[in-house]
């Protein structure tokens, strides 16, 4: 086939995704919806799937890494809104990446959404857990530590217009003596 990079989404995907700017970047993800060929096999095909599988995996890296572009370009320029959303959309696609949950983690912190960071943290533990059968980093735990350190010390609470049905998005506020006894180990 003699396509022209428009013609194709992967081919456009890997220019845009090579790019320049966050520009190409933003628009090489948007064009990323799956697995490369997905749901396509051939019979008695042994080479075309490892070509496949090669392709697949070639093409996620390139997702992962321009995902990891934005997010540090966001997050350098300040745009602490863009930030987490190219990083919770990494996660979604490695959920195992402990340094993008600590990036993650690390932006919720500083936004003051320690809920958010605490579920990051656990949603990591049970899947490292369950998959691999290990704990998160040490690095992980000590932000964790310090996170639950500092709710403890500055008495956070939900914020005021969350609903009582919202509440366990955050597990652990209003629960001092808990927060206490963990902070403890």
């Amino acid at each position: 086939l003699d396509l022209k990079p428009d013609e194709c989404d992967v081919m456009r995907f890997r220019e845009l995704s090579a790019g320049p700017d966050e520009r190409a970047w933003a628009e090489a993800v948007s064009l990323y919806r799956g697995s490369f060929l997905q749901g396509f096999t051939l019979a008695d095909g042994p080479l075309f799937e490892e070509w496949t599988r090669a392709q697949e995996q070639e093409l996620h890296q390139a997702l992962l890494d321009t995902l990891g572009r934005l997010a540090q370009t966001a997050q350098a320029r300040g745009q602490s809104d863009q930030a987490p959303g190219y990083l919770e959309r990494l996660v979604q696609f490695e959920p195992l990446d402990e340094d993008a949950r600590l990036r993650l983690m690390r932006l919720h912190l500083a936004r003051g959404e320690t809920g958010s960071a605490l579920r990051q943290y656990r949603e990591l533990e049970a899947r490292l857990a369950q998959e691999l059968g290990i704990a998160p980093s040490p690095g992980l735990q000590a932000l964790l530590q310090e996170a639950l350190a500092r709710d403890v010390s500055t008495g956070s609470q939900a914020p005021s217009h969350l609903s009582a049905h919202t509440s366990p998005i955050f597990p652990l506020i209003g629960r001092d003596d808990l927060l206490k006894q963990l902070a403890a180990h």
